[in-house]
């Protein structure tokens, strides 16, 4: 259970302005509804400037790293695998999937760390994110310059960002102890997409 209650209805933001001011980058399912949906933002709208600033982040990070929906899902879905984050593993699953931006396949690779079977720029990218998670932001050049061969500075940036944004929120939704009623499971076995 939540320890903190779950702020929902009338008590939320009717719309966000950042999720008018990004729809052309959003998919059409990601609106304000959306997001009054999640439990982060119900549990962070006990703060309700904060519950407002998570969607403006959280949308700014999926916009504006330079990467596609496919990689920025690599990076979230690695970071929740590692620190176990059941509820962001389910709900980037749902995206990943349901969007058509990862297979299950490749869902399975990053759970299992098996990176040899993406191409050279994913694989690159998912190592990099390893390394981010695994030795606390302190990436090493060789790792840095094989992730520079494909990514501008920019993404590069964009990239770093996002995995700094998602550990604090793994760490935030543990501390808070927010939870899916039905976790999926770390090979999927769990998941059943809707017909």
């Amino acid at each position: 259970m939540a320890r903190v209650p779950l702020i929902n209805g009338e008590d939320l933001p009717e719309s966000y302005d950042i999720v008018y001011e990004r729809d052309q980058k959003l998919a059409t399912e990601i609106d304000s509804d959306f997001w009054n949906r999640q439990p982060t933002v119900q549990a962070f709208s006990n703060n309700s400037e904060l519950g407002k600033t998570h969607v403006t982040t959280n949308t700014t990070m999926w916009t504006e790293t330079g990467l596609t929906e496919a990689e920025t899902e690599c990076v979230i879905m690695l970071i929740a695998r590692e620190l176990e984050c059941g509820l962001l593993w389910n709900d980037h699953v749902e995206l990943a999937m349901e969007l058509d931006r990862l297979s299950e396949e490749e869902i399975l690779w990053i759970s299992d760390r098996d990176f040899e079977n993406f191409d050279e720029k994913r694989r690159h990218l998912v190592e990099y994110t390893l390394e981010y998670v695994t030795e606390q932001g302190a990436i090493s050049d060789v790792t840095h310059e094989a992730l520079a061969s494909h990514y501008d500075n920019e993404t590069i940036v964009g990239i770093a960002m996002l995995a700094g944004f998602y550990i604090s929120l793994s760490h935030e939704v543990k501390a808070l102890q927010l939870v899916r009623d039905d976790f999926y499971g770390w090979r999927l076995e769990n998941y059943h997409p809707a017909e």
